[in-house]
């Protein structure tokens, strides 16, 4: 440490808890964020809506992408292999590089100046040369044409082999999901967890999330505005993105100088002295298969990495199908599937943006502290459950209108249906509507309750094994939760042998009505033990086998 951060440590500095008192007395309810403060407070700010526009960017355009050039069902199948994999090597590296004794600001840095270097290549190179480097482009629609893999009982592998035929496409959305997984829910938030003590960061967590909200609507007005100014081009929607990545590529180095500046001229100049700061240990080594089995022997984190997989799990059945949905609106409308798709991410994208501000603008953003975890805790789940529920509910009835067996199961569909002014046009778009407000609602949820009751969980792990433990629960099960949907939705494409996840409604509403179940259990468990937690002041009883160095 330099001669300067000896000289401002050695100056008399407020205690926490008079630092705390001092910003419930000084600031507004909405922005409790003291002036000495704003360096560290806006430099993270910022960070987080940087992260979150690229994520927010690369979303759409990687949805937009798929459903144009392949089908909907094509994203199961890369969630389960390639982005599998992807998340597997990149917890293993977080892992190793943990336990060899890589600082997380080493990492930080690294991830942004690669993913700046790939964004800028991929744009110039890949996309350039994509059609050349791909096989034939009617390379496997000319394989299922007519239906000639149905009656061979092969219908189900047509979104497998887009994959190959469109690869550029395919290595495109598994980039996004790594950023998504790796640099914004490991790094970023591990990066304020590991600079924000409790009390500080349950008092920042809501405004960050505004920042990412502010950024995600963004996003989806230049969503919106794209496709609407090119309705009948599609190409030029895909020109769009390939000149927007080079812009993210200079927004990856932007991150680094302001990552790199809060570390070196900040965070080494604290404005308080923490309380129960962790006390001086000796240096120990968690092996990285030790760290892991850790995570399933101890049952708080075994119970925050199922929350996370029962969040990843709900959330993609439902999109799932909700894609399909979009495909055949589209389809019905004789629309471009790229232009539909984007629009309606777009729409989905402000909506969120916007309801979720104001939600953490609300009181509801101070439930943790005022009502205890649970009660913001519990929000997500159950709003996930009914909103899934209505969703599978609608397409339940559709499909059931248009059957002709006389099954109870069947007249009373009819019955439902036949209260409403029924339709195929109105049906089709009864499923598109009702699948955008649904995931809407998950996603508003996730982002004004779900994140904010995980990152105060994470926040009580042990300060010496929270970013390792972070990286198995918010990396490795975070992308988990999509794999084992997809796993699901692919074997039930092959047991109904078709490209449409909808034709299996009954069994995908059952599976999620069981992982909402095991979530509820999991989040009723981490509230119990958080508040025990918060009560005695203590960290949360995460305990690991450690070898001394």
């Amino acid at each position: 440490m330099d001669t300067k951060s000896e000289e401002y440590r050695s100056k008399s500095l407020p205690t926490e808890e008079e630092h705390e008192k001092k910003a419930i007395e000084e600031t507004s309810s909405f922005f409790r964020v003291l002036k000495v403060e704003y360096p560290k407070f806006f430099s993270l700010g910022v960070l987080g809506f940087i992260t979150s526009f690229i994520y927010s960017t690369l979303r759409d355009a990687k949805d937009t992408l798929i459903i144009g050039k392949m089908l909907p069902t094509s994203i199961p199948y890369l969630k389960s292999t390639a982005v599998l994999m992807s998340t597997i090597a990149f917890g293993i590296m977080f892992q190793y590089l943990m336990s060899r004794g890589v600082k997380m600001r080493s990492i930080m840095l690294g991830a942004h100046i690669g993913f700046g270097a790939y964004f800028i290549l991929y744009s110039v190179v890949i996309f350039t040369f994509a059609e050349k480097m791909e096989p034939y482009k009617f390379l496997v629609s000319d394989l299922f044409v007519d239906s000639k893999m149905h009656s061979k009982g092969m219908q189900f592998l047509e979104g497998l082999l887009y994959l190959g035929n469109f690869w550029t496409c395919s290595l495109f959305y598994v980039s996004a999901e790594m950023w998504g997984s790796f640099v914004l829910s490991l790094l970023f938030f591990g990066c304020v967890n590991e600079l924000c003590p409790l009390k500080q960061a349950l008092r920042f967590y809501p405004l960050f999330l505004i920042f990412a909200n502010v950024a995600l609507t963004l996003s989806g007005i230049m969503g919106l505005t794209v496709p609407l100014l090119n309705k009948e081009s599609k190409d030029n929607i895909i020109m769009f993105y390939r000149y927007f990545l080079i812009l993210l590529g200079l927004l990856c180095g932007v991150s680094f100088y302001i990552y790199k500046n809060l570390m070196d001229n900040i965070v080494p100049y604290p404005v308080y002295i923490v309380s129960n700061p962790p006390q001086p240990k000796k240096k120990t080594k968690v092996g990285m298969v030790s760290g892991i089995l850790a995570a399933f022997s101890n049952p708080i984190i075994l119970a925050l990495s199922l929350s996370v997989l029962g969040y990843g799990m709900v959330t993609n059945l439902t999109e799932g199908a909700g894609n399909m949905a979009i495909k055949d609106y589209a389809e019905y409308k004789e629309l471009p599937k790229e232009t539909v798709t984007m629009i309606t991410k777009a729409i989905q994208q402000v909506v969120v943006g916007v309801l979720t501000g104001v939600v953490l603008m609300s009181p509801m953003k101070s439930f943790i502290q005022k009502k205890g975890w649970l009660s913001l805790g519990l929000v997500s789940p159950v709003l996930s459950l009914i909103g899934s529920a209505i969703f599978f509910g609608t397409i339940w009835v559709n499909s059931k209108v248009l059957t002709t067996d006389k099954s109870v199961l069947t007249r009373v569909g009819k019955t439902i249906g036949a209260v409403l002014p029924w339709s195929m046009s109105h049906a089709k778009l009864m499923e598109l509507v009702i699948s955008m407000i649904v995931v809407m609602m998950i996603k508003i949820m996730k982002y004004a309750a779900f994140d904010i009751c995980k990152e105060a969980v994470g926040v009580k792990i042990p300060k010496e094994h929270r970013s390792r433990f972070k990286g198995i629960y918010d990396g490795v099960f975070g992308k988990l939760g999509k794999s084992v949907a997809s796993l699901t939705q692919i074997i039930l494409l092959s047991i109904f042998n078709t490209s449409d996840i909808r034709k299996s409604v009954a069994i995908t509403f059952t599976t999620t009505v069981g992982i909402s179940t095991i979530w509820l259990y999991c989040t009723v468990y981490l509230g119990v033990n958080y508040s025990k937690a918060i009560a005695s002041g203590k960290d949360l009883p995460v305990v690991v086998q450690e070898k001394h160095k």
